[in-house]
Formats: C-alpha cells, structure tokens, sequence
C-alpha cells in the first residue's frame, strides 16, 4: 500500500453522497443524488416499525434503465471526440480568419486613399475573402433619395448600366439603404424573394445577392453588394463580420468627406481673406483718388480766381 501511495495517486479527502451502500453505490455510477434516484436506503429497503415516527419513502428497487452511467456518458464522449475536436478546430480557423479580414481591412481603411480607390480596394478584398464573383459599392445621393452605382468589380457592363441609379426603396439594395440592414436573397429557390422587384440579378445569373449597409454615426451613406453564381448559407457570424466591415468603410468615407469639408473651409476662408484685403485696398485707392479730386478742382478754382 505505501508503495502504491508513493507510485501513485493518493487522495485524502473524499465525499459520499449517502452513507449507505445502495444509494452510494447509485451515486457513484450517475453523479446524481440518490434523492433523484429515489434510492435513500439499502435495498430492498426495510419495513416501517410502530415504534418510528415517519415513515420511511417509497424507493426504488433498482437503477432505472433509462438512466446514463458516467461510463456511458464517458463512452458516448470518446465515440464523438474526434468529430467535436474537427467541429472546433473548423470554428476557431473560420474566426481566425474573419479576425485576419478585420485587421487587413481596417488597415487598409486607414490608409490616405482616395474615395474611388478606398471603395474598389474594399470590394477586391472581400471578392476575395467571401468568394463572390462580383460587388458593388452604392452611394446615397446628396438628396437621399436615390442610389448611385459608385464602383464596381466583376458585374456585367449591361447589369452595371441597368443598376447605375435606383431609388432608395427599390429592390434588395434600396431595402437595405431605407432600413439600413442588411438583406441575402438566394435566387434559386422555389419561391421569388418578396423585396427583388427587378430582375437585373437573375437575368445575369446570379443566385445569390446580399445588400449591406454602409453606415457612420447612426446615418446610412449607402450599401456594398457581393454577388454569388452558387447559392450558399452566410451564417449570423459571418453576416456579422460583413455588417461590421460596411461600418469601417462608412466611418472611412465619412472622414474623407469631412477632410474635403475642412479643405473647402479653408479654401473659402482664404478666398474671403483675399477678397478682404483687396476690398480694402480698392477701397482705399479710391479714397486717395478722392482727395486728389478734390484738391484738383480746389486748385483749378483758385486758379480760375486769379
């Protein structure tokens, strides 16, 4: 025994569900209470005597069938290990690599661009990232009411004519601009989606559309499509991820409008100093030419008098 101890494991404390056999016995092979079990004493148990004053409970004669050892639940466990590991490793690396996409699109959002140049890097990236075969970037009108195809990658020239203005509440993309959601249509299923009031999608053959919103600060500036020939599931997760992007480019065009705000400030700030002082400048020759006036017509007058 001291070798064992020594050689092995050795616990010194332990707990014991009921200090009977039976019920113990239950307890050990099921991790539940005997109370559960409805085994609170030995079996078969014993019978009331006159002189006790409760009763003793109806118990059970022996382990319900319908309930799981810890053996089996360990042997259901080591069956689907291999499968739950897989399951796992496959969620880890897809949110691996929607962190990576996060992470290179942010940094590219952040570097100088253009708005042209921001919006077709944006569209490249996810091309990639998701698999579509075609995007587009959509941006509201100064009137809000009407959506101006402003970049495109991979779309027909017919299909980019066809879309290069929609209003704000028309199809897929007006959807999600009105209510500033995201909307995924597949358009091979057996039933027409309610909201493709067009056919431009369908007639280029495409079976999947998604329209994402392209917000900053509570305000939708336009929406992002990605286009699929294979009709696919986008999990919540990954929906998430492509709200999350249309966001970053949202705040990345909203802080490009307002650095060409500041730049038209400026440059109005400084054509109204220019105009200041030449204001001023104007304004003072001509009083200098005032003066000369008039002592002029003083000298012609003295002149006349002599």
């Amino acid at each position: 025994l001291d070798q064992m101890a020594a050689e092995g494991i050795r616990f010194t404390s332990a707990y014991c569900a009921q200090p009977i056999c039976s019920p113990s016995r239950a307890a050990l092979m099921t991790g539940k209470h005997p109370a559960r079990l409805h085994i609170t004493t030995f079996l078969p148990g014993r019978a009331n005597a006159k002189s006790q004053k409760l009763l003793h409970p109806q118990i059970a004669m022996q382990l319900p069938l319908a309930e799981k050892t810890l053996a089996e639940h360990l042997q259901e466990s080591y069956r689907t290990l291999e499968g739950r590991v897989a399951d796992k490793t496959r969620s880890l690396a897809a949110q691996n690599a929607r962190l990576a996409t996060l992470y290179d699109m942010t940094a590219f959002l952040n570097a100088p661009n253009t708005q042209e140049e921001l919006c077709r890097g944006f569209l490249r990236r996810l091309l990639v990232t998701t698999g579509a075969v075609a995007g587009a970037v959509r941006l509201v009108s100064r009137e809000g009411e009407t959506l101006h195809l402003f970049v495109e990658e991979g779309m027909p020239a017919s299909f980019a004519a066809k879309e290069h203005c929609l209003q704000r509440s028309e199809c897929a993309c007006g959807e999600a601009a009105a209510k500033g959601i995201s909307v995924v249509h597949v358009l091979g299923g057996k039933r027409n989606p309610i909201t493709m009031t067009l056919p431009h999608c369908r007639e280029a053959g495409f079976a999947l559309v998604s329209a994402h919103p392209i917000a900053a600060q509570h305000q939708v500036l336009g929406v992002y499509n990605l286009f699929h020939r294979e009709a696919r599931e986008i999990g919540s997760e990954e929906r998430h991820m492509l709200d999350s992007l249309g966001q970053h480019l949202g705040v990345a065009i909203e802080s490009l409008r307002l650095v060409s705000s500041e730049r038209e400030l400026a440059i109005a700030g400084e054509r109204n100093l220019l105009a200041q002082e030449l204001h001023d400048s104007i304004a003072q020759a001509l009083a200098f030419l005032n003066l000369q006036v008039q002592m002029l017509r003083k000298a012609l007058a003295a002149d006349e008098a002599d």
